[in-house]
C-alpha cells in the first residue's frame, strides 16, 4: 500500500496495529463519503389572468405633449404587476405606430418609477432588529423547550468533540452536521487551518487546543475544510514571496503552504479550480499534521484517549467526507 510522508509521518490506509515502542506513524482511515441521494422534482405555478394596469390609459393620443402615462407605485404592485406593465406598454407600441417614439420615451420613464419604488418600498435591513428577532425565536423554539438540557449547560460542558472549521459564513459546523449546544468546542479561522506549536506567535490557537485536550477532555479533534474556500483560493494566488499585499492573510494561509507545494508538484497543468480543490483537503491534512506538534495532542494519541480526523464539506454538491488518522509506535526489531 503506498504512503505520501506529511510533515514527517504517513498518510496510507487505516488498518490495525499493535502498540508500540519507537517509530511514528500516523495512517488515514478510509474515507466516509456522505452523498446527496438524488432526487427530482418538478413544480408549476400559475396565475390567473389580470387586466392591464391603470398605469396604462388605453385610448389614443395624437399629440405629442399629450401624456399617455402616468406612473405610480403601489404596495399592491408586485412583480408580476411590473412585468405585465412593461409588456402592455410594448403591446401599445406595435398596435399605435404614432405613437412610437412618444411610447418608447414613457416605457424607460415607466421602468424608471416602477424600479426606484420597488426599491424605495423594501423595508430596510436593521441589523439590530434581526439580531432582537433572531433571540427571540431561539428563546422561544429552543430554548424554552429545552429545559432539561440547558439546565445540565448551565452547571457545565463537557464536549466529545473540538472542531477547526472555517469562518466561512456558508460552512457553520453546528448547523452542517447538526451539533447540539454543549457537543462541539468550536474554533474557526480563515481556511479553517492548524498552526504548528508556537507559544509567541500562535498562542490563540494553542490555548484552545490545551483548555480542549487537557480541561475539557475532548475525545475527538476534527478539521473540516469546504468547497469554494476562499483562504484556500488566496494560498494558491497569493506569490507569498514576502511583499505582503495584506497585514495578516498571507502570513496566516502560509500556514499550509506545504499542502500547496504539493499540489502544484502533481496538478501543476490542471485549471486553478481543480488545483483549489485538492488544496482544499491537502490543507486539512497538513492541519492534522501540525496538531501532532502540540505535546499534549500526541500524548492523548499514544494513550488512546484522543483521535483526529478530517473532514470536506461540499456545499455545492450536498456532500461529506470524513477520513480519521491513527497514530501509534511501532514494534522494536533487532538486527
Amino acid at each position: 500500500m503506498a504512503t505520501a510522508p506529511l510533515s514527517g509521518f504517513f498518510l496510507t490506509s487505516l488498518s490495525p496495529s499493535q502498540p508500540s515502542l519507537q517509530k511514528q506513524t500516523l495512517r488515514s482511515s478510509p474515507t466516509v463519503a456522505c452523498l446527496p441521494s438524488s432526487s427530482s422534482s418538478s413544480s408549476s405555478s400559475s396565475s390567473s389572468s389580470r387586466s392591464v394596469p391603470t398605469l396604462i390609459r388605453n385610448e389614443p393620443v395624437f399629440a405629442a405633449p399629450a401624456p399617455i402615462i402616468t406612473p405610480y407605485w403601489s404596495e399592491e404592485m408586485g412583480s408580476e404587476a411590473y412585468e405585465e406593465a412593461i409588456e402592455a406598454l410594448k403591446k401599445l407600441i406595435i398596435e399605435k405606430e404614432e405613437l412610437k417614439t412618444v411610447a418608447a420615451a414613457k416605457v424607460e420613464q415607466a421602468t424608471a418609477a416602477l424600479q426606484t419604488g420597488t426599491s424605495s418600498d423594501k423595508k430596510a435591513f436593521d441589523p439590530v432588529e434581526n439580531i432582537k428577532q433572531g433571540f427571540i425565536t431561539f428563546k422561544k423554539e429552543k430554548y424554552e423547550t429545552n429545559p432539561a438540557l440547558y439546565g445540565e449547560l448551565a452547571k457545565g460542558q463537557s464536549p466529545k468533540y473540538m472542531v477547526f472549521a472555517c469562518s466561512d459564513s456558508r460552512v457553520c459546523p453546528s448547523h452542517v452536521l447538526n451539533f447540539q449546544p454543549g457537543e462541539a468546542f468550536v474554533v474557526r479561522n480563515i481556511a479553517n487551518m492548524v498552526p504548528p506549536f508556537d507559544k509567541v506567535k500562535y498562542g490563540g490557537v494553542g490555548a484552545a487546543i490545551e483548555y480542549a485536550v487537557l480541561h475539557l477532555k475532548v475525545e475527538n479533534i476534527v478539521v473540516i475544510g469546504h468547497s469554494a474556500c476562499g483562504g484556500i483560493k488566496g494560498l494558491m494566488s497569493f506569490p507569498l514571496d514576502g511583499n505582503n499585499s495584506t497585514d495578516f492573510i498571507e502570513d496566516w494561509v502560509k500556514i499550509c503552504l506545504p499542502a500547496k507545494s504539493k499540489v502544484i508538484s502533481e496538478l501543476g497543468d490542471s485549471a486553478f479550480e481543480d488545483q483549489c480543490g485538492r488544496c482544499e483537503r491537502e490543507a486539512v491534512n497538513v492541519s492534522l499534521a501540525n496538531l501532532l506538534t502540540y505535546p499534549f495532542v500526541r500524548e492523548g494519541l499514544v494513550k488512546g484517549t484522543l483521535a483526529l480526523k478530517g473532514g470536506y464539506y461540499d456545499f455545492i454538491k450536498g456532500a461529506f467526507e470524513l477520513w480519521g488518522l491513527e497514530f501509534g509506535l511501532s514494534e522494536t526489531s533487532s538486527v
